[in-house]
């Protein structure tokens, strides 16, 4: 409960100097009735008790006691995002690190992801794997934990052992055909080239552009000058096997970025980095339904005004 008009309570500090006054009134009038037991005149005078209550009351009922009943509405312009993942066989290549740790490239991926999605929580997010094919692993959804649960299933070579990026673009891009969104991002990323697949990824640019779908490339691999063999030797000086070039174009044709990640911390900042341009719009609407509540103090005041007024025809009539 809140008091509309606060300042109103401040006349509550007058009480106990009424109470002094109105009980050296008593004091005075007892002096003319000495009929009056000594124990009557130590006693309260309940005229003035009641009146001081009635008076507290009536002052409290002034400053408008409020119950605010708020609601909130949350209203948010998510963004619809797709998420491309290569499943090729190099990303079984265990040139990534987690916690001192060599693991597979996907691996590294599947757990930057998934924590990727679980702050993306007012975004419709969908999921493509692609290899030899592609294939929508899960469509766009607000149910990020089953999300997250078709990230973990993805294995490496589970589309085939080869990459075709054209076909898992495609695939991604045409999700958004239908979408009513201002806002549509795809993220691929991919190790390889694109040596399989029906789609010629520079094709699949035009369709994005009409659809208005940022795309965001991210090449993922090693660094290939800090390759070591099984004995732990550096082996560096090796070819790039990402497509650098062909993930470049695609994303400043459509308004995105590319991004190369060669070790983990790379890749978690990348993402991150995405997280932080691809925003989503949320807006928070409080409505608030005010309850005034005077009535509860005022009754109460008029009640006890009036029983000190009648007491006044009562044997109570000869104390303030």
């Amino acid at each position: 409960m809140i008091f509309s008009s606060p300042l109103w309570l401040l006349a509550l500090a007058l009480l106990p100097l009424i109470y002094i006054y109105g009980k050296k009134r008593e004091a005075r009038y007892s002096i003319y009735l000495p009929s009056v037991e000594p124990s009557q005149r130590r006693s309260p005078s309940w005229r003035l008790l009641l009146f001081l209550g009635s008076l507290g009351l009536g002052v409290l009922a002034l400053a408008r006691p409020q119950k605010v009943n708020s609601e909130s509405v949350r209203q948010n312009e998510g963004i619809d995002m797709m998420l491309a993942i290569d499943t090729s066989g190099s990303m079984k290549e265990a040139d990534f690190t987690w916690e001192g740790q060599r693991f597979s490239r996907l691996s590294v991926v599947k757990a930057v992801i998934s924590d990727f999605i679980t702050k993306r929580k007012d975004d419709r997010i969908g999921l493509v794997v692609f290899g030899a094919v592609a294939f929508a692993q899960a469509p766009l959804t607000l149910d990020h934990e089953v999300l997250n649960q078709f990230v973990d299933v993805i294995q490496p070579g589970m589309a085939g052992q080869e990459t075709a990026i054209g076909d898992g673009l495609g695939v991604a891009v045409s999700r958004m055909k239908d979408r009513p969104g201002k806002t549509k991002v795809v993220i691929l990323l991919t190790d390889g080239i694109n040596n399989a697949g029906r789609l010629d990824p520079l094709s699949v640019i035009e369709a994005a552009k009409q659809l208005k779908v940022k795309i965001y490339t991210i090449g993922v691999a090693g660094d290939p000058a800090s390759q070591v063999d099984i004995f732990g030797f550096k082996v560096g000086g090796g070819v790039d096997p990402v497509d650098s070039k062909l993930l470049q174009t695609i994303a400043s044709e459509t308004g995105g970025k590319f991004y190369r990640a060669k070790n983990t911390k790379g890749l978690l900042e990348i993402y991150e980095e995405i997280n932080t341009l691809e925003k989503s719009k949320v807006e928070e609407k409080v409505y608030k339904n005010v309850d005034e509540k005077y009535s509860l103090f005022l009754f109460p005041a008029v009640l006890l005004l009036m029983m000190q007024v009648l007491l006044a025809f009562t044997r109570f009539r000869k104390f303030v």
